[in-house]
């Protein structure tokens, strides 16, 4: 089934992308930075015309393993950009404190500007 999302999955803007194209597509939006969200229909939305807006996820979830596992993944490659011990500052900068908030928020998406706000 998952295979069947990528595989079917497009961009609502133009429908222009269609597959990994449109996956990859709104992956690379990084709020604030690229341009709006996207709106996404996946295979299992298709019938309902149901959209996802979507954008770079490392918003939610830095390291998505734990949604893949929660969707079934049997295996999981991390690849670590910091070598062992590093430390990993969780104190929200500017980004999280003004820009992620004004974003979503002209984006009308206020739920997710408040998650930024309220941490």
């Amino acid at each position: 089934e998952t295979g069947q999302v990528i595989e079917n999955a497009t961009t609502m803007a133009e429908m222009d992308r269609h597959g990994f194209f449109a996956c990859l597509e709104t992956s690379m939006l990084v709020p604030a930075a690229t341009g709006p969200p996207l709106s996404l229909i996946r295979n299992r939305d298709a019938q309902l015309n149901i959209t996802t807006r979507c954008f770079d996820a490392f918003c939610y979830e830095p390291i998505p393993y734990r949604s893949a596992v929660e969707e079934g993944a049997t295996h999981v490659l991390v690849l670590k950009t910091r070598p062992d011990g590093s430390k990993i500052g969780t104190k929200p900068g500017l980004f999280e404190k003004v820009f992620a908030p004004m974003y979503f928020d002209t984006n009308k998406m206020p739920e997710v500007a408040d998650y930024f706000k309220n941490g």
